[in-house]
């Protein structure tokens, strides 16, 4: 239905609700594109092949071990960090604490 014509939606709609068969028939549709598209099994599905994506380009471009900069190196020559310690491992802190 084109939502920018309101007349033909509301008609549509009317035959719609009135036609038993064909209100199945669109209800059933609706039910396997939930389902299809937007369950948990459909979300993981797209999770996954997300991450599998990542990971192929990731080794497609990634260099020999012997061209790799060791880490300690690399965060030598950051200019800023972010440092996460969401459970409190790092300060042995339970609150947590903001610092300036």
């Amino acid at each position: 239905m084109d939502v920018e014509r309101s007349g033909q939606n509301i008609g549509g709609l009317k035959k719609i609700i009135a036609d038993k068969t064909l209100w199945e028939k669109y209800s059933g549709n609706g039910i396997e594109a939930i389902d299809r598209l937007y369950s948990w099994s459909a979300h993981v599905n797209q999770y996954v092949q997300v991450i599998q994506n990542l990971f192929s380009k990731k080794s497609s471009d990634r260099p020999t071990f012997s061209q790799k900069t060791a880490y300690g190196k690399t965060l030598a020559k950051a200019n800023l960090f972010i440092i996460s310690d969401l459970d409190g491992t790092l300060e042995g802190k339970k609150q947590l604490v903001w610092k300036n």
